[in-house]
């Protein structure tokens, strides 16, 4: 059998899609990963998602078909991580372009299955967006997840939606997302099920997909994430995922149902407003603004690893167990990689760097 896991919010969703199909059990030649290219703003610095016409070198399995392969690069001065990935991960990846809106994602996607002759198709959003009514307080990126939920809704093979690590991005939390999901079957993510990603999880710069992984490896507690400073739970359920047929989670879903028939990314986003009452693709343009104007500090080791001591035990006096690397580089304004700031953790302090998260004490 062939299974497409569509990693549903881009990013980090498709480094899950790879360790869900571990914990699955499923060999390399089962498995296609289709994903989108939207990465956060110190990855990519414009913007929003990226479509096909943001790439050198795809690779078309058909006319609306692309693989990103190792040898495919953005094109200036967008960034991805999609290209190291699929090098890493020793598969090309399917590169969703939402800039058509679900009609023409539905196509992408039945033009996938058929060529990829798949069996079986598996939705794989890491947190909990995906199970969002559209009214939580939380909810900040439902777009990707919507649209991916609506366009699946088209194809005629067997479509489950999993869910990994609840809570874990920060938005919904993990009450909230076992709420919404009380119907749902419960599997647990092993720590072999992670082992073999630890190389990629040095540089990945996904905080859901990490924290999803050291959840698995034993980690627990209070983390705190992204710029904003907001706070995720490392439990139990932390290491697993749920599972549950895609009809279950659309009728669930108001961002999903709003998304049908949609023909362009700005139609997408005017139905997510429509539901929710914001758009995070303009929180991502007001954001691009100010860290234009604000800039970014280099600064010396030593400078960093002073300013990393104070941070850390402010974070431990607001209740914080862990923090992520992207949070430690939005707070100390870090031009780093994810990759060189974690080296840098583990040089300072290796008994406190919880790969790939910090320990505040």
């Amino acid at each position: 059998m062939t299974f497409l896991l569509v990693a549903a919010g881009g990013g980090g969703d498709a480094l899950g899609a790879a360790i869900l199909a571990r914990s699955l059990g499923l060999a390399i030649e089962e498995t296609v990963i289709a994903t989108f290219a939207w990465e956060r703003l110190r990855v990519d610095p414009l913007p929003g998602p990226r479509g096909t016409g943001s790439f050198h070198g795809l690779t078309w399995r058909t006319p609306d078909c692309a693989l990103v392969t190792a040898r495919t690069s953005p094109v200036s001065p967008s960034g991805s991580t999609l290209p190291r990935l699929s090098g890493d991960l020793g598969r090309p990846l399917v590169l969703l372009d939402p800039h058509g809106g679900e009609i023409s994602l539905r196509k992408q996607l039945v033009e996938a299955v058929d060529a990829f002759q798949v069996d079986e198709v598996i939705v794989v959003d890491v947190g909990g967006d995906a199970l969002a009514r559209g009214n939580e307080a939380g909810l900040r990126s439902p777009l990707a997840d919507a649209l991916v939920l609506s366009a699946c809704a088209a194809i005629d093979r067997p479509v489950h939606v999993s869910v990994l690590g609840p809570g874990l991005d920060g938005e919904l939390s993990e009450p909230e997302v076992m709420a919404n999901s009380r119907a749902a079957e419960w599997r647990v993510i092993e720590r072999r099920h992670v082992g073999e990603f630890t190389s990629i999880l040095r540089w990945h710069p996904s905080e859901a997909t990490g924290m999803l992984a050291a959840a698995a490896r034993g980690a627990r507690g209070t983390v705190e994430v992204r710029g904003e400073g907001l706070h995720a739970e490392l439990t139990e359920l932390s290491a697993g995922y749920l599972w549950l047929p895609l009809e279950d989670v659309i009728a669930l879903s108001g961002c999903a149902r709003a998304m049908s028939g949609t023909s362009s990314l700005s139609a997408a986003e005017e139905a997510v407003i429509a539901v929710t009452g914001r758009s995070e693709i303009e929180f991502e343009r007001v954001k691009a603004r100010r860290l234009s104007d604000t800039g970014v500090r280099q600064g010396t080791r030593k400078g960093f690893a002073d300013r990393l001591r104070g941070f850390s035990e402010a974070a431990a006096e607001r209740g914080s167990d862990y923090v992520t690397s992207r949070r430690i580089a939005e707070a100390l304004g870090l031009s780093a990689s994810d990759e060189e700031l974690r080296g840098r953790l583990a040089e300072i302090d290796p008994d406190r760097y919880v790969a790939p998260l910090w320990r505040t004490r």
